[in-house]
């Protein structure tokens, strides 16, 4: 069910005044995005409100700015969605905020994080990477709703055409990353779960 204005409002209260919070509520509740969407943030809120005891005051309140912004901007086959929403979302909020140059750095190290290129060994980047590939863990398959989001943009995308380019994503990313989907400690004992759930996914996008 769509998270509601009001409750967006409430759950990033500690981040964000109520005109920004409503902008990117906007923003994420564009009807083009079936995946990348409000409830995508909201569920990424949820398992970061479990890591509040992992990491300094300092490093929470850059996971959770990061988590804010990193999927901002969202246009399918653009291959610097990252780091125009890194872009965007400094200059929507972040300048507005009394943060340092470092916590700055790292969120938009975190950001372009989310790329899932390759690992890496800081504990902020590995928790956002963590909770946005959460979805492998459900078992739910994102490959329809992401599918959607290609065909707003490029209404003349097929699936058969589409299949392939998400059979190769899955694919690199079990490759590129020695078949690690989870770096962090609190989130490494489902790899095996992700893993599976990702290779079945392979296996339906074959047939």
């Amino acid at each position: 069910m769509k998270t509601t204005a009001s409750e967006f409002a409430k759950l990033t209260k500690y981040f964000l005044n109520i005109e920004s919070a409503n902008y990117l509520y906007y923003l994420y509740s564009d009807p083009r995005r079936y995946y990348h969407n409000i409830d995508h943030i909201v569920d990424g809120f949820t398992l970061i409100s479990g890591l509040s005891d992992k990491v300094s005051c300092e490093n929470w309140l850059v996971l959770n700015y990061a988590w804010l912004g990193h999927d901002l901007i969202y246009i399918p086959s653009c291959l610097k969605n990252e780091e125009l929403s890194y872009t965007f979302f400094h200059k929507l909020i972040l300048t507005s905020r009394n943060l340092s140059h470092r916590e700055t750095d790292l969120i938009a190290s975190s950001i372009l994080a989310t790329r899932h290129l390759d690992l890496t060994t800081n504990t902020v980047e590995q928790y956002i990477c963590d909770v946005d590939l959460f979805g492998f863990v459900t078992g739910f398959d994102a490959s329809n709703d992401i599918f959607k989001e290609y065909q707003a943009f490029d209404p003349d995308l097929t699936w058969e055409n589409f299949k392939i380019g998400r059979h190769n994503f899955l694919e690199n990313l079990l490759k590129t990353r020695n078949n690690v989907i989870f770096q962090s400690k609190e989130f490494s004992h489902l790899n095996f779960i992700a893993i599976k759930n990702i290779k079945k996914q392979i296996q339906t996008l074959t047939t």
